[in-house]
């Protein structure tokens, strides 16, 4: 007569599911150590001479982007893509260049491991409407994007 063997089970590990969206203001982890954060700045008025505010009025908010490099490897920002969205009706807010706020600056440059890169974005979302806004941002080709979701304070 065999003595049976003991089996032994293994708990298999969850699989990390990325969310769907975050809140403003948090992280967004991706897997090769890249994360990316947008912190809200608050409403702004656009001057006379900015451009994409003219169906808002004027109104606009400012977000704050962040790219950290926490991989081995330089990153490369240039494809870097944003949108953002407000309202029930998820309406398309244009991005507003204003150059008398210094709001024209874009991602430039390598990004090396360990540094970070932050750029303040301007888009127009009429003040009545930012209890509800969405803004995704993809870094590149390669990342899925990460969406923020959610009221401004």
């Amino acid at each position: 007569m065999t003595t049976p063997k003991p089996v032994t089970r293994s708990t298999p590990t969850p699989e990390r599911v990325a969310p769907l969206f975050l809140p403003f203001g948090q992280t967004w982890p991706y897997a090769d150590g890249l994360t990316v954060a947008v912190i809200p700045k608050g409403v702004a008025k656009a001057t006379a001479y900015a451009a994409g505010a003219e169906a808002s009025g004027g109104e606009m908010y400012l977000f704050e982007v962040q790219i950290i490099n926490g991989t081995k490897a330089a990153f490369n920002p240039i494809l870097t893509q944003a949108s953002v969205t407000y309202g029930a009706g998820g309406l398309q807010a244009g991005r507003v260049i204003d150059t008398a706020n210094n709001l024209e600056n874009s991602f430039e440059g390598m990004i090396l491991p360990g540094q970070q890169q932050a750029v303040v974005e301007a888009y127009a979302v009429p003040a009545a409407e930012i209890g509800s806004v969405t803004m995704t941002f993809t870094p590149d080709l390669s990342h899925a994007p990460a969406i923020f979701s959610g009221p401004l304070p």
